[in-house]
Order: C-alpha cells, then sequence, then structure tokens
C-alpha cells in the first residue's frame, strides 16, 4: 500500500506493506470499537470488533495482493491538496 499527501507545503509518499495494516488494526483501542458499535443498528451491532475486522482483512488479503496499484482513496481540495492511497 502506498499512502501519498501533497499539500502547497508538504509531499509526502509512504510505502505501507500490508503486515503493517494488520498491526495497525490490531492496535486500535477497544474504546474506538465501541463508540463504532453504537452507531450500528441492533442486529449487526455484534460484529463490530476487532476479531471481526481482522477476519475480514485476513480473507481479503489476497484480493488486496492480486489487485496492486488499485487506488482505494483520492481526494483532491479547492487550494490543491491532493490525498492518495493506493493498494
Amino acid at each position: 500500500m502506498k499512502i501519498t499527501i501533497k499539500t502547497s507545503k508538504v509531499n509526502f509518499s509512504m510505502p505501507v506493506p500490508l503486515s503493517m495494516a494488520g498491526f495497525a488494526v490490531k492496535s486500535v483501542p477497544e474504546a474506538v470499537f465501541r463508540e463504532m458499535r453504537r452507531k450500528v443498528p441492533a442486529p449487526y451491532d455484534q460484529l463490530v470488533n476487532r476479531e471481526t475486522v481482522m477476519l475480514y482483512f485476513n480473507e481479503c488479503r489476497d484480493v488486496f495482493a492480486a489487485n496492486k496499484g488499485l487506488e482505494i482513496l483520492h481526494v483532491e481540495g479547492h487550494d490543491g491538496t491532493y490525498i492518495s492511497v493506493k493498494l
């Protein structure tokens, strides 16, 4: 994965290995999952937890690897700010 941020003052690009993305999910505090759970309707709120997110991530890892170069986030602001996340 590659994260690119460009502004008038900053030109930042950083490669992030998929294994590090899994580490990031494991590092999210439980309070964040509780907050997300409160915003999800009743029958589905039980699916908002670290274990389920890691299961989805691990199941989709081969899809991520097969689609290298796919841009999953592309934002351009009026002031010239540019943010991109590519697999």
